[in-house]
């Protein structure tokens, strides 16, 4: 919604929804993330911990500017949500992990995501 909306004003010039986007961007960062840069799925939970809704977090931080929140997310999912043969696995809830490769779920918007994050923010290393 954030990254809509963000467009929506891009494209329209409309900008009357600025404050609500401040305000949700503000929520966003503050309550998605844990210190160790944990995706969260909801807002008062950390399971289930979701490649795709990592990767959505990574583009939204970069798009927003918060690079160093989507280097540290994103060295968090290499580390602990990737799995030695190079895939993704789809979640991670807190008793068992799904390591199920979906390419277009997990596997394609995490690689989409890093990519952008590459592309667009130099000057740091992934692992």
């Amino acid at each position: 919604m954030l990254n809509c909306l963000d467009e929506y004003m891009k494209l329209s010039g409309d900008n009357d929804y600025c404050l609500h986007l401040r305000r949700g961007l503000d929520f966003y960062v503050g309550n998605f993330f844990s210190e160790e840069g944990i995706p969260k799925y909801y807002n008062n939970s950390a399971y289930p911990i979701d490649s795709t809704a990592a990767a959505q977090s990574i583009l939204t931080l970069v798009r927003f500017g918060y690079n160093d929140l989507a280097w540290k997310v994103a060295r968090w999912m290499i580390k602990n949500m990737m799995d030695e043969k190079g895939y993704f696995y789809y979640q991670k809830h807190r008793l068992y992990t799904n390591k199920i490769s979906y390419m277009r779920w997990s596997n394609a918007w995490m690689f989409c995501s890093l990519s952008y994050l590459i592309y667009n923010v130099r000057g740091n290393d992934l692992v």
